[in-house]
């Protein structure tokens, strides 16, 4: 079978035997997956006939995402992470210097003092992972305070998938911030709009980086519910 495929958890395989079945229509299906499996891929798995969709399913389907704080003991590999994700999608317009600041502000040492005070009982400042249940990888992470978004990547392998969206969702309950801001960088800029996150699209130099300044208003203090198939 040469049709791309996407790691699917079980609650997601089981969603789409539904669709394929019409027990779901395709908007139900959508609003129960908040857009986590990609459109394209959606509509190849329903033209495939059974014995196709038998082994696409078996190849596709993984246990769900953990979603997790951060342990002082897997900064190393947060922070490989983040340098990563930053060299391939975020340093089209990057220079010396900036490369230079970025691996020192992503350095482990960096974060560590911080999240030291959180496991002493701070609530100012936390950071949160995605990890891949099959291999035990990092695959994603956001560090924020209650007003500022710091820092959110995600592995390239793991787009599409929701998981910048959870992360997201994650802080968002456990600040319940009334407004969040972030300096986005150029390539995450249109991704931030979809989560709820406004600017004026004005570019300024944030540690020698293009970003654009944006803010998101946490409407009555609620977390937001999200349908949309995010670039992240």
């Amino acid at each position: 079978m040469n049709k791309k495929t996407i790691n699917l958890s079980v609650r997601e395989g089981l969603l789409l035997a539904c669709l394929r079945s019409g027990m779901l229509s395709a908007e139900q299906y959508y609003c129960q997956t908040d857009g986590s499996v990609p459109e394209k891929l959606v509509r190849e798995a329903i033209a495939m006939t059974e014995e196709e969709y038998s082994v696409y399913l078996e190849q596709a389907t993984r246990p769900d995402f953990k979603f997790t704080e951060l342990s002082i003991e897997r900064l190393p590999e947060v922070s490989d992470l983040m340098k990563r994700v930053y060299t391939k999608y975020n340093d089209k317009d990057g220079t010396e210097e900036s490369r230079k600041v970025f691996i020192e502000i992503t350095s482990p040492e960096m974060f560590k003092e911080r999240l030291e005070a959180r496991d002493n009982g701070s609530t100012f400042y936390n950071m949160w992972v995605c990890i891949d249940p099959l291999t035990d990888k990092i695959v994603g992470v956001l560090s924020a305070t209650k007003e500022l978004l710091d820092c959110l990547f995600v592995d390239g392998d793991y787009h599409n998938r929701g998981i910048a969206q959870k992360l997201f969702k994650i802080m968002l309950e456990y600040f319940n911030p009334e407004e969040v801001e972030v300096f986005a960088s150029l390539y995450a800029a249109d991704f931030y709009r979809k989560l709820g996150f406004v600017g004026d699209d004005v570019e300024v130099i944030n540690s020698g980086t293009k970003v654009i300044m944006m803010l998101y208003r946490n409407s009555n203090n609620a977390v937001l519910e999200y349908f949309m198939d995010f670039s992240l």
